[in-house]
């Protein structure tokens, strides 16, 4: 006899909706200050669930909250357009928005709403998309109930759990494990992650572990030309106290045959960044500004955005940011899949498995702190032959796992996500 498993309930626990409800004001003080400071009236509008374009319904939405998903999603994007598949992107974030907009222009953009029924209901009753594939870490359990009522299929696409979200408070904890439940399939980027959906409380006949989906970053589209014209060492994805740090230890250096390129994850720091370092007394660049270094210039700020690929890929050597402080880490895998030397301070909790399994084949230095990271520095510096060996064999060992596009695609086809 065949037993049918019961679908999993549908509404949000009542203490979420309660915590919702009770956030409704600081969240729209947030979102109006937000749309103020660089989002723009359309963010505010449609964060709401207000102003949605028309002619959307249909296709697949690929949810990316902000910049990092964005770029994680463009391999899986550029597959789904292959296969005649219609596409919207939604986003969390105007630095999300603009990145989707400068590397998937011809993708519509829209904002993902805020995690209230009624905004919920109004968004999906105007778009109803095909499908829902949410990269790697969003549980919105108001959003995924209406969406389950409404019989659209969810995935989560190189999911991964964060502490944060693993250590959520107790109240919190039912709502997360029944917006885990009414996923379609979760396709996990490691083994670890997939355990902690399991703990969660997933089915685990649901989750699978597929990889890391950044192992098939799209380099081919990067410019042969260099963004500026002298040697560089780039620090990309850089966060508060890193660009002081990395440029305290470049101060140490006699190196005046590189310069150093600071790219903050956030380019809208770009103001306070330049005051920390002219306080320091050091000479700084802007590319939005001045295009190309000063003579003068002993430090230049990438400060674009949709552009890291291309200041990788003519660095003699990157270093990785959110690893000195305690970010987690950025993606190790854009650096090692140009062919580039890689160095990360110690945390790495992002992208641990990728951090290990790139170190173990010689591809990748991690560093316990900014006296060792000197040490590379000066060593890389000195010895260029070496950094370009570690830049080949972090290059092969991303080949070696850049099928992944194809597995996740398929495997969606299993889990009758997609058609």
């Amino acid at each position: 006899m065949n037993i049918l498993k019961p679908e999993p309930e549908s509404r949000a626990p009542l203490t979420y909706r309660a915590l919702v409800f009770t956030a409704a004001i600081p969240a729209f003080l947030y979102t109006a200050l937000r749309a103020l400071r660089d989002g723009g009236r359309r963010y505010l509008r449609q964060r709401y669930a207000y102003g949605l374009p028309t002619g959307l319904k249909g296709r697949v939405c690929l949810h990316c909250c902000s910049v990092g998903e964005v770029r994680a999603a463009l391999p899986l994007a550029r597959k789904l357009l292959e296969d005649g598949q219609p596409l919207f992107i939604s986003v969390g974030t105007p630095t999300g928005r603009r990145m989707a907009r400068t590397l998937l222009a011809d993708i519509p953009c829209i904002y993902f709403p805020l995690d209230h029924v009624s905004v919920v209901r109004r968004w999906l009753k105007r778009l109803h998309p095909e499908a829902m594939l949410i990269m790697e870490t969003e549980l919105w359990p108001n959003f995924f109930g209406v969406a389950c009522r409404m019989g659209i299929p969810m995935a989560l696409i190189n999911a991964r759990l964060s502490r944060r979200t693993e250590n959520s408070p107790v109240p919190l904890r039912p709502a997360l494990r029944q917006a885990a439940q009414q996923l379609r399939c979760i396709l996990a980027r490691s083994e670890k992650d997939a355990a902690r959906f399991a703990a969660l409380g997933a089915p685990t006949d649901k989750i699978e572990n597929l990889g890391n989906i950044k192992y098939a970053t799209v380099a081919e589209d990067v410019p042969d030309t260099a963004p500026i014209q002298c040697p560089y060492v780039l620090a990309a994805s850089t966060h508060g106290d890193e660009e002081r740090l990395i440029a305290q230890l470049w101060q140490t250096f006699d190196s005046k045959d590189h310069l150093l390129v600071l790219m903050p994850r956030y380019p809208d720091r770009a103001p306070e960044i330049v005051k920390i370092l002219e306080s320091m007394n050091l000479k700084v660049g802007l590319h939005s500004r001045d295009k190309q270094p000063r003579p003068d210039d002993q430090v230049y700020l990438a400060d674009t955005l949709g552009e890291a690929l291309w200041w990788m890929r003519h660095a003699s050597f990157v270093f990785v940011g959110g690893s000195l402080v305690e970010r987690g880490g950025h993606n190790v895998l854009e650096p090692a899949t140009l062919g580039k030397a890689c160095v990360v301070g110690p945390h790495t909790e992002h992208f641990e498995a990728e951090v290990r399994a790139l170190q173990d084949d010689g591809g990748l230095r991690q560093v316990e702190d900014l006296g060792e990271l000197g040490q590379i520095f000066s060593r890389w510096l000195e010895h260029p032959d070496e950094a370009e060996r570690i830049g080949v064999r972090a290059q092969i060992h991303v080949r070696n796992r850049n099928q992944l596009v194809k597995r996740y695609v398929e495997t969606l086809r299993h889990y009758s996500v997609l058609n």
